[in-house]
């Protein structure tokens, strides 16, 4: 039994799960082989199998077994690969139960509540996660997203959606001052304030997805590495010139996009038939 849990942590899953069935077959209820069993399988990706030994595991009812943090977290994730978020959600909490003190649960617990569209629940997980200080730039571009999905999510003019879209924009800020010549955050901005116009384009929309294309215009790769980015900002930025009525300057943009792919026959058309 030692020897198929060091096989585990050594990676050698294959070689861990035989050792385990062959103990299993003759000590079915061993808590410690039902463990390892559930585990190897999780980590071998085979996730409907997975699930059935995590549940027969679960269900060992004696009260000298410890359930770990891991034990539930590691179900959560074999529930979230099955497209069962829901069921994951409780699992994470269970983890958390088990261990308040691993940050790392917040995250993916939040995750799982965003998975299954309560995107209010993984915010709240998510600002709490944020709370404990332990952070990275890349967690507040996180904190953002599950802002601005509650802000889309709301009733347009409600007092909820300008708070939550107010919060992304000024949570992204803080991205944008910390890593500055990164496009991304910057192309997020100009996207929550299409999001705080009720998908409507603006010019302060129109603006931020200016910056973007001038950011990457510094490096003439981008125009192949990141064409899609490109053909976002020249889109928007047509559009908003669409609702001003300013056809010229529409125009010039589309024809941008119209670089980009210049198969896009209908994209041609349209353009030509502009006025």
């Amino acid at each position: 039994m030692r020897y198929s849990v060091l096989l585990y942590y050594g990676q050698h899953y294959d070689e861990s799960l035989a050792i385990a069935n062959k103990l299993l077959a003759s000590d079915p209820n061993n808590f410690q082989l039902q463990r390892i069993a559930f585990l190897d399988k999780a980590a071998m990706k085979d996730y409907t199998a997975a699930k059935q030994l995590a549940q027969r595991f679960f269900a060992l009812n004696d009260p000298k077994n410890k359930y770990t943090s891991n034990d539930y977290s590691t179900y959560a994730q074999v529930l979230e690969e099955l497209g069962e978020d829901s069921l994951a959600v409780f699992e994470y909490e269970k983890a958390l139960e088990v261990n308040p003190e691993k940050s790392d649960l917040y995250k993916a617990l939040s995750s799982a509540y965003s998975g299954m569209k309560n995107y209010d629940k993984a915010l709240e997980v998510f600002k709490n996660f944020i709370d404990r200080g332990d952070y990275v730039t890349n967690d507040l571009v996180i904190l953002a997203n599950r802002y601005q999905n509650v802000a889309a999510t709301s009733e347009n003019g409600s007092e909820k959606k300008q708070n939550a879209i107010n919060n992304a924009i000024a949570t992204i800020d803080q991205v944008i001052e910390r890593v500055p010549d990164h496009y991304v955050p910057v192309r997020n901005k100009a996207r929550m304030f299409l999001v705080k116009n009720d998908n409507q384009p603006s010019k302060e929309m129109a603006d931020i997805y200016m910056q973007v294309v001038s950011m990457l215009d510094k490096d003439p790769e981008n125009k192949t590495k990141n064409k899609d980015v490109y053909n976002e900002a020249y889109s928007q930025i047509a559009s908003y010139y669409i609702s001003e009525r300013d056809v010229p300057m529409a125009k010039e943009y589309y024809e941008k996009v119209y670089e980009l792919d210049p198969t896009n026959q209908a994209l041609r058309d349209y353009i030509d038939k502009m006025k």
